[in-house]
């Protein structure tokens, strides 16, 4: 049994690959990937936001103008807590993918040899991915989160409150860190023998 619950673990962790991937995607400076993995998404009136972990998009009209939080231009007060949050959460997103990517790769030879350090040592590695991914979250999702929220809500452009919504790059990294902190323990495996 403990071989299937290996191999469910090398599956679990394989999808939590992918998602990763998708959600740094959201650090990239192409408008059309941007608008698909935004971690931000705001819609009103026609009026469309899309916030990747790099730049911003808006859409309106049929104009579609980008801009990176780290340009001059950009004087928002969100832009410089963005870039940098931006720039945090993509770095923990990359160690949480190398981390994943490993305890996929341990999860596969486990299915085949299974060895009671290695399992507690994938479970560390899956437990430390999660993490990474789960502050990765919270910076972006955080502070970005907040001060883009503060800047749209007291903006005289905007008539009466606008709902900022979690975008497929942050809401897929979400389930990411689930898919690692619900994949099978060496405490699962040994209660499986």
């Amino acid at each position: 049994m403990s071989a299937v619950l290996n191999g469910i673990s090398a599956a679990i962790a394989g999808l939590a690959v992918l998602f990763f991937i998708v959600g740094a995607a959201g650090y990239s400076n192409d408008s059309d990937v941007i608008e698909d993995v935004a971690w931000i998404t705001i819609s009103k009136n026609g009026f469309d936001v899309y916030y990747g972990l790099q730049k911003y998009l808006f859409k309106y009209n049929g104009y579609e103008p980008s801009l990176s939080y780290d340009s001059d231009t950009c004087t928002l007060d969100s832009c410089d807590h963005c870039y940098k949050d931006g720039m945090a959460s993509i770095a923990l997103i990359i160690i949480a993918l190398f981390f994943t990517t490993t305890v996929t790769c341990i999860s596969g030879v486990l299915v085949t040899s299974a060895n009671s350090i290695m399992q507690t040592t994938n479970s560390g590695l899956a437990l430390f991915a999660a993490i990474m991914g789960a502050i990765s979250l919270g910076l972006f999702m955080g502070d970005c989160y907040n001060k883009v929220y503060d800047e749209v809500n007291t903006d005289d452009d905007y008539v009466g409150s606008v709902n900022l919504k979690w975008g497929p790059g942050s809401i897929l990294t979400l389930i990411g860190v689930c898919l690692l902190y619900t994949s099978p323990s060496p405490r699962d495996r040994q209660k499986s023998r």
